[in-house]
């Protein structure tokens, strides 16, 4: 009797995982039939009529299993699928770490019983069509490093429970239909390196508990409805390399310390109302690589506020009100291609030392206060200009100035600007190209008119 026990109990523990399997497998088998058609080509391995004994999904397309043969892992990116998760039975796969399905066309609601696929590490829906609001039970999901909702269109609120995610690393819902505010409980993710939710219509204020996520290294939140002040708390985060705040309506002071960790190199405010001055912190910030601070209130002497950056490659400071002249320091910024600083308070000439920044493709120092004679800026290893091509450039500058005037009365015909560019209109200057004054190009539109 004991032997006859024995016997079966191996044999019910020998038939467990085999069981398992086949449940795993129908459960796979299940969902593929729901796919539409398109999907099929890709899934061709998802299938039980090879002459193995013992089929296995294990073999299949973008399924991954340990060493029991269970199904951990699922990569189908990019697979062209179409469908729903109605039928993926989240029950039947409750191995799985890692579920990927980025860049499909999965439609419908990511279905509460997600939240039973307790082992997941990393959840990534990204780029697909995803309606609805996001489950509740996601909250359930507390093994999870990563989490990407991001470029579908989901609705409602960020739910309070993904603040029980404590292990998360990344949480990205950028590009929804998301709203409502930052629920404050978000705070309790201390090991996020990155935080994401741009491109959603949040608002509300920036809660004072994201300034718990001292390990931040991203920070995004443009492209919201975001406004008030940012808190004290954010100066929190000194590990932020990227930090984006554009196209919101958020006010007061930007951060005390921003760049304290000196590892920020994209930092961009712009479209905001932020007022003050610019940190010092920005100043001393080597490791910017872009920086856009244009359309705020922000004040200041820009020949202060702003130092020597060995990596910048784009600045936009337009549309503020600073002051002071325009600093030759900028020719030291060697890799710089962009500088931008229109629509402000500046005054002085525009210093010949521009010139040697040769990588510099767009400057704008448009609609200030500048005077004197415009420096040769062009790149010092092409020849200078004949005064024809120099005239030429002149005449282009000063029709260009002419069709963007802010009264269209006055901008130009077709007509006038074929017989303005016709070869017998253009002859050459007598002056030379490098003692052109400011004055005369800001007024050049006149004589445009007067042609």
């Amino acid at each position: 009797m004991i032997i006859t026990a024995l016997m079966l109990s191996l044999q019910v523990s020998a038939s467990t995982p085999r069981e398992g399997v086949e449940v795993e497998m129908e459960a796979l088998l299940q969902w593929k039939r729901s796919l539409s058609d398109q999907s099929q080509s890709f899934l061709s391995s998802w299938d039980t009529t090879s002459t193995a004994s013992n089929p296995s999904p294990c073999n299949w397309a973008g399924v991954y299993c340990d060493d029991a043969k269970s199904v951990t892992g699922i990569n189908l990116t990019s697979a062209q699928l179409k469908g729903t998760l109605v039928d993926f039975n989240s029950s039947s796969l409750a191995n799985l770490t890692f579920l990927d399905l980025h860049d499909n066309e999965l439609t419908g609601n990511i279905p509460p019983e997600i939240g039973k696929l307790s082992k997941l590490t990393s959840l990534v829906l990204s780029y697909n069509e995803f309606t609805g609001y996001i489950p509740q039970e996601v909250g359930n999901l507390t093994k999870l490093m990563v989490l990407s909702f991001s470029s579908n269109l989901l609705l409602g609120y960020i739910p309070a429970s993904t603040g029980n995610l404590i292990n998360l690393s990344v949480l990205n819902l950028a590009n929804n239909r998301l709203s409502g505010s930052i629920p404050p409980e978000l705070g309790k993710l201390t090991s996020l390196t990155e935080l994401r939710l741009n491109l959603n219509d949040l608002t509300g204020s920036v809660p004072a508990s994201i300034g718990n996520l001292r390990g931040l290294k991203v920070l995004s939140l443009y492209g919201n409805q975001l406004s008030g002040a940012l808190p004290l708390e954010i100066n929190n985060l000194t590990n932020l390399t990227l930090f984006f705040l554009s196209n919101n309506t958020i006010s007061g002071l930007l951060p005390e310390k921003l760049c304290q960790g000196g590892i920020l190199t994209d930092f961009c405010a712009s479209n905001n109302r932020f007022t003050g001055t610019v940190p010092k912190g920005l100043k001393n910030c080597t490791s910017l690589t872009r920086l856009r601070l244009d359309r705020n209130n922000l004040v200041g002497n820009i020949n202060e506020d702003f130092g020597i950056y060995p990596n910048l490659d784009y600045i936009d400071l337009s549309y503020n009100n600073f002051h002071g002249e325009v600093s030759p320091n900028w020719s030291k910024c060697k890799v710089l291609t962009s500088l931008k600083i229109s629509n402000n308070n500046i005054t002085g000439v525009i210093p010949p030392a521009l010139g040697e920044t040769t990588m510099l493709h767009f400057l704008d120092l448009s609609s200030n206060n500048l005077e004197g004679e415009i420096p040769n800026l062009l790149d010092k290893r092409l020849p200078a200009p004949t005064p024809i091509l120099a005239y030429e450039l002149l005449t282009i500058i000063k029709l260009a100035l002419t069709c963007i005037n802010v009264d269209p009365r006055l901008r130009p015909t077709m007509h006038h600007v074929c017989q303005v560019l016709s070869p017998q209109r253009l002859s050459p200057s007598p002056r030379p190209f490098g003692t052109v004054k400011v004055a005369q190009v800001l007024n050049l539109d006149r004589k445009v008119e007067g042609d």
